[in-house]
């Protein structure tokens, strides 16, 4: 489209997309965030990361798109 004048006209928008009812979400109980002895901070560059020795443990939460947490069984 142009306007009158022979500009182009350039709209854009964004819209999320919650592709189901319900999604995982899952956090890292390691690395920058927990400080925890099994992280390498040199090698991790920001990045969640165990020095290969320490447990990789994370936290799962089930919400909907409102963000509201849900009861989930048999996560996988």
């Amino acid at each position: 489209m142009q306007e009158s004048g022979g500009r182009p006209i350039t709209r854009r928008l964004v819209q999320p997309i919650w592709p189901a009812e319900q999604l995982p979400g899952v956090r890292a109980l390691f690395g920058s965030s927990s400080g925890g002895e099994d992280y390498d901070e040199e090698a991790s560059k920001g990045e969640a990361q165990t020095n290969g020795d320490g447990p990789a443990e994370f936290e799962i939460v089930m919400a909907d798109a409102a963000g509201n947490k849900l009861a989930a069984d048999n996560v996988k």
